[in-house]
Parts: C-alpha cells; structure tokens; sequence
C-alpha cells in the first residue's frame, strides 16, 4: 500500500488479546505510541510477527 498510494507515519509492533474462537477487538492508543494525525484517511495493515508461511500473502488491512 505504501508503495502505491501512500507513506509510512509509523511502524512497530502492539500487543493483542486472543481468545479461541473468538472476535477480539483491540484499540490501539495512538497518543500512547507518539502519533498525531493529522486530516485524511489512514489504513493499518496487520500481521502476525513470527507467521513465516504468509509473509507474502494479503495482510489484514483496517
């Protein structure tokens, strides 16, 4: 996405709940990770750190 139409405002990484079978909603505290956005429209893409047999394939995308 970046590449396309985009830039980076922040990488790193959150820690999140995960219950079996489940729907887990996290919110992220942007203020918290030094981040202040400014008017537009913003996409977080997720992924699991350590997942090796999907690094290449589509990502969660929010």
């Amino acid at each position: 996405m970046e590449e396309e139409v985009g830039s980076k405002v922040w990488e790193g990484t959150v820690e999140v709940g995960s219950k079996l079978n489940q729907d887990v909603t996290t919110a992220i505290p942007l203020k918290d990770i030094g981040l202040t956005l400014k008017p537009g429209a913003y996409a977080m893409i997720a992924r699991v750190p350590d997942d090796k047999e999907n690094q290449w394939g589509p990502f969660a995308t929010q």
